[in-house]
């Protein structure tokens, strides 16, 4: 329980979720990674499981009645499929999102742990307002239920969409669902990568001014409240 507690405070800490979609959230974590590899939600499966319990996958304290007494899977089987699909995701997802066609061999990868995750599910329809059939794994141990809901999550995404408001971040490259009116977000985040964009903006327009100003003494000074100016502006 500990060491439990202790990974989901990390990935609390270090990783920004929800960005629309939970299986979009895990594709993040592959690219989040890259640069931070000591922090990789895949490093172990007790990693894994606390942050699909973090993010909703898996209910946190354990009434979506996943079988904690099954026999659990081999962790570095778990972790090796995980990475694999991880990969599909991201570029996929990367694919759409920029309109051109994914890697055969990611939708395969997709296809194949899709086609595992059904046959293992059990299916239920009702008592849901609309009566659909929905997939069931709370009857396996929580790391393998978790794999398969990100996969079915991924698949409903990818086939029904809404494929036009799936966005990678201008700065980060994060994968997102644009939830904005206008469908016109360019980042996974308004408080990060949008402030951070906006600010390497202000400089470089602030370093041209300067340099158009070279040789005119009479250009007047600009003030630390442009910035704000420049903002409300951008």
């Amino acid at each position: 329980m500990f060491l439990l507690s202790l990974c989901l405070m990390e990935t609390a800490e270090y990783f920004p979720s929800v960005l629309g979609n939970a299986a979009l959230d895990f594709a993040n974590t592959g690219i989040d990674a890259k640069r931070n590899p000591s922090g990789d939600v895949l490093a172990s499966v007790d990693r894994f499981v606390a942050w699909c319990r973090h993010v909703g996958v898996i209910a946190t304290d354990g009434p979506d009645g996943t079988d904690t007494h099954s026999p659990a899977p081999e962790e570095r089987s778990v972790v090796h499929v995980a990475t694999r699909l991880r990969s599909a995701l991201i570029d996929i997802a990367g694919a759409l999102s920029a309109q051109r066609e994914p890697d055969p061999a990611a939708i395969t990868e997709l296809q194949t742990r899709y086609v595992e995750a059904i046959g293992h599910a059990r299916g239920t329809a009702g008592p849901h307002p609309d009566n659909t059939l929905t997939w069931s794994w709370a009857h396996q141990p929580p790391a393998q239920c978790a794999l398969w809901k990100i996969t079915d999550i991924a698949v409903e995404l990818f086939r029904h969409g809404p494929l036009d408001r799936l966005k990678a971040c201008d700065d980060c490259r994060y994968l997102y669902l644009d939830a904005s009116k206008n469908n016109s977000r360019r980042w996974c985040s308004m408080d990060g990568c949008g402030k951070t964009a906006k600010m390497r903006r202000y400089v470089e327009r602030r370093a041209a001014r300067r340099a158009d100003s070279v040789g005119s003494p009479d250009q007047p000074a600009r003030t630390t409240s442009d910035l704000d100016t420049d903002q409300e502006t951008t």
